[in-house]
C-alpha cells in the first residue's frame, strides 16, 4: 500500500513540473513554494502585541517583515495578536461592586446617607464638607449667601483620617476646628 502512495506523488509532481514548464514557455510566472528553513533558529528577545486584524493580516505582515530583519540582526522578536477585547471595555464599570462599607463602626464617610459611596480609603483627595443647617437654610430661602457652611478640605491621607480628626476637633471644641468656627459666627 505505502509503494502506491510513492507513485502517485510523483506522478503528480511529474505533472505539475510539465504544467509549470508550459507555462513558463507562455511568459506566466509561477511561484515556486518556499521550503521550511531547517535549522536552529534564532533566539527569541521579545513579543510584540498587536491588535487583531481580519485574518491575521497585520500579524503576518510584521512576522514576515521581522523574519527578514532577523536574519540580520541575529535575533527575533515575535509577532502575537491580542487576545481579543479586554474585559475592562466590555464593562461599563472596572468595579462593579464599588467602594463599599469598609466595616469600621466609626467611619463617618461610610455612614451617610446617599447613593453615591464615598471611598474612604483613598489619598490625595479633596473634600467637601456642608452644615445641615444652613443646608437646609437654603432650601427654604431663609439664607441667600452663596456658599455659607460649605468647608473644602485638601488631604494627602485617606478621608477616614481626616474625618476622625475634624470629628475629635468638633467634639473638643477646639478653635482650630471650622464646623466650630462656623457654628459660633452663624448659629449662635
Amino acid at each position: 500500500m505505502g509503494g502506491l502512495k510513492k507513485i502517485e506523488k510523483a506522478r503528480k509532481r511529474k505533472e505539475r513540473k510539465r504544467i509549470r514548464k508550459k507555462l513558463g514557455q507562455h511568459g506566466v510566472q509561477v511561484e515556486w513554494k518556499k521550503r521550511r528553513q531547517t535549522g536552529k533558529l534564532p533566539p527569541t528577545r521579545s513579543v510584540v502585541f498587536l491588535d487583531n486584524t481580519a485574518g491575521g493580516e497585520l500579524a503576518r505582515r510584521f512576522q514576515k517583515a521581522e523574519e527578514e530583519a532577523g536574519t540580520i540582526t541575529g535575533y527575533r522578536i515575535r509577532i502575537s495578536e491580542s487576545a481579543g477585547t479586554p474585559l475592562s471595555m466590555l464593562l461599563p464599570c472596572t468595579n462593579p461592586w464599588g467602594p463599599s462599607d469598609c466595616g469600621r463602626a466609626d467611619c463617618v464617610p461610610c455612614g451617610q446617607e446617599g447613593d453615591q459611596r464615598i471611598n474612604c480609603k483613598k489619598r490625595n483627595i479633596l473634600y467637601e464638607s456642608e452644615c445641615l443647617v444652613c443646608k437646609e437654610d437654603k432650601k427654604t430661602g431663609q439664607c441667600q449667601e452663596d456658599g455659607k457652611g460649605v468647608y473644602v478640605g485638601e488631604s494627602s491621607r485617606p478621608l477616614y483620617e481626616r474625618t476622625k480628626e475634624h470629628q475629635a476637633d468638633r467634639e473638643k471644641m477646639s478653635e482650630d476646628s471650622h464646623q466650630v468656627k462656623h457654628w459660633l459666627t452663624s448659629h449662635e
